[in-house]
């Protein structure tokens, strides 16, 4: 019904049930917009944080395989002396 009123040459809203059905609509897409972004800001701020955790972690094992590194060479150079 409202596709053939666009064909015949503009848009007649006619009745309080369509007008109705239009502004639920439209409020239906505003929420799900504003929805859509909060669920993305929150979903990135997941992310990072998980990825901050995950190279601290990396950080740490090369600190600790540099100071075992470290270790080895000083122990090798006492043996040696």
């Amino acid at each position: 019904m409202i596709f053939a009123a666009a064909l015949m040459g503009g848009w007649r809203v006619e009745g309080g049930a369509q007008r109705m059905s239009m502004q639920v609509f439209i409020s239906g897409l505003i929420l799900g917009i504003l929805l859509g972004v909060l669920l993305c800001y929150v979903s990135l701020q997941w992310f990072s944080r998980q990825h901050l955790r995950f190279t601290k972690r990396e950080v740490d094992r090369l600190t600790e395989q540099f100071q075992e590194l470290f270790r080895q060479i000083d122990q090798d150079k006492r043996q040696g002396l």
